[in-house]
């Protein structure tokens, strides 16, 4: 029987590890023989400035697993956190030993900027990263890459250079699945497949959506790059709408006190965290779903699980946002550095929503064509595994 071991920082925590379980559990459905190796498994973990470079208690921990475990295929996530890019040196000789295949999927852009969400900060604001100059030395050692210190910057930095820049560990990968066209174009030498996440199914809304009042939704986590509060500073006065706000993080009290300073504290509620099948109950019962990032996000799913039960999108105009307004043909788009977008955006929403045509849109083919069976039988094929070898 073929044995697969999934290998990433965490064994829960967010989007990343929602997916690897999901996979983990239908290969398993599949007859397939499947682990998973997270940080919880490195018992003498030690976390220093250099274990974040490269962390040899992970990298022993690794060797452990891969010995008792024997795979055939490690498919690897996210392992910058706790990991450390040095468990590459072990799969790499695991693969010269055994000829195991080694597959990423690639969650964000950490192989190929040291900040993961491709965002630098300047004088305390976050901005993208210029593409063109990612590659050079002086733009690396002049930029800053976490707003939390420079010494963490620096360890960023550092993590980044010394891995993939010196060292090359990355070539420890034979391919990189990439969720989204735009990060794929990122890629440069690296050899990659393009197989997004597998969307929900359509399904029946039973929640009642308000015929009056037009109602948005934002959730996810409060974070600096998500955009929340930039999306707050530039809603126009005219905003008469209601937005409800489910997720929690470092930014939501300051977003709390901006509303309160606006004025917008009747029309923005904040719900605090919630599980899951009530967050999907607050989407239902939204008209248009709000996701502002100020960062590129890779594949972000909350679009899709908001189409998926007939509520519509308002996103930022970057990468697989835009990706994904662009291949359904439904959203709406705006970008977060001009005002005078998202009010043009909002009217064109409000329109759409008197006239009732807002949430009346059909995207059967555009999450069908990203099923969960499609997804499986391309990753099967990614892993070389034949019909014959699993149930």
């Amino acid at each position: 029987m073929v044995k697969i071991l999934h290998v990433n920082d965490y064994a829960y925590a967010g989007g990343c590890e929602v997916l690897m379980n999901n996979t983990v559990n239908w290969l398993r459905q599949r007859g397939l023989d499947v682990e998973i190796f997270t940080g919880d498994e490195v018992t003498d973990l030690r976390k220093t400035p250099w274990s974040y470079i490269d962390s040899r208690q992970c990298r022993r921990a690794l060797a452990r697993k891969l010995e008792s475990f024997k795979p055939d295929i490690v498919h690897l996530h996210n392992f910058y956190h706790v990991l450390s890019p040095g468990i590459l040196v072990t799969l790499e000789n695991w693969h010269q030993r055994t000829g195991g295949k080694v597959i990423m999927t690639a969650h964000d852009y950490h192989l190929i900027c040291p900040n993961s969400g491709l965002q630098r900060f300047s004088l305390g604001n976050l901005v993208p990263v210029d593409l063109e100059h990612v590659e050079h030395w002086r733009y690396l050692l002049t930029s800053r890459w976490d707003h939390r210190s420079r010494m963490h910057s620096t360890l960023k930095l550092l993590q980044h250079v010394w891995n993939y820049r010196f060292l090359r560990r990355h070539r420890a990968i034979d391919v990189i699945i990439c969720p989204s066209r735009y990060i794929a174009s990122m890629m440069g030498e690296f050899v990659t497949t393009y197989l997004p996440h597998p969307a929900p199914e359509i399904q029946s809304n039973t929640s009642v959506r308000s015929t009056d009042k037009l109602r948005l939704v934002y959730v996810g986590r409060i974070e600096p790059e998500k955009g929340l509060h930039s999306f707050l500073h530039i809603v126009p006065d005219s905003f008469a709408d209601e937005f409800i706000i489910v997720g929690d993080g470092s930014a939501k009290g300051r977003c709390e006190a901006f509303c309160r300073q606006r004025g917008l504290t009747g029309k923005v509620q904040f719900c605090g965290s919630l599980p899951h099948d009530k967050t999907m109950e607050q989407i239902e019962q939204a008209h248009v779903l709000v996701l502002p990032s100020t960062c590129p996000e890779n594949h972000p799913m909350s679009l899709l699980e908001a189409l998926a039960v007939g509520t519509n999108i308002l996103t930022t105009n970057l990468g697989g946002m835009r990706e994904t307004v662009s291949s359904s043909g439904i959203g709406y788009l705006f970008q977060h550095d001009r005002p005078e977008t998202l009010v043009a955006a909002l009217n064109d929403i409000r329109q759409d929503f008197h006239a009732g045509i807002l949430n009346s849109f059909d995207v059967s083919e555009y999450l069908g064509q990203r099923n969960r069976e499609v997804y499986l039988q391309r990753l099967l094929d990614l892993y070389g595994i034949s019909d014959e070898e699993h149930g």
